[in-house]
């Protein structure tokens, strides 16, 4: 009968499908963890659910797009492209061994996950004082690198 066709039906009908995750994020790719850095680095970063885009150019903030800030021994910087050369060469010594990547508003202010934290990646590395030896390949050719050449401290 109808209610029996209608109960298998609904038995034989496949789960619903789950939703996807569409909150930003951003992993550092490079440097690895606990690499010794004497000075300057390249910082390489990837991102899911996130366009990078020109603040400079596009100062209105537009949810999923902006750029990044990497937080380091000397200050920080700011750009719209996967990486970042850092220097820190001037720095004697840091109580802050960490390289911090921040996803940010065309603005700056802070891209924000579902629970109202700002969204980071951190990682540890020994922090070598002395002249920049920059050392490995993130795989920088041919970009424009964004930088904006803004090192002062925050967002």
């Amino acid at each position: 009968t109808v209610s029996m066709l209608l109960q298998l039906a609904l038995a034989c009908a496949p789960p619903p499908l789950p939703t996807p995750d569409t909150t930003p994020s951003i992993s550092i790719t490079w440097p690895l963890p606990e690499t010794e850095i004497q000075g300057c680095t390249t910082v390489a970063v990837a991102v899911e659910n996130f366009e990078f885009v020109d603040f400079t150019t596009n100062g209105v903030n537009a949810e999923g797009q902006g750029h990044w800030h990497v937080f380091h021994p000397a200050g920080y910087a700011a750009t719209w492209v996967p990486f970042q050369f850092v220097d820190w060469s001037t720095v004697k010594e840091t109580t802050d061994p960490y390289l911090t990547v921040q996803l940010a508003n065309n603005d700056h202010s802070e891209v924000l996950d579902d629970s109202g934290q700002p969204i980071t990646a951190s990682i540890p590395f020994t922090f070598v004082p002395g002249p920049c030896e920059a050392t490995g390949d993130a795989d920088t050719e041919e970009y424009d690198t964004g930088d904006t050449g803004d090192t002062g401290g925050g967002g």
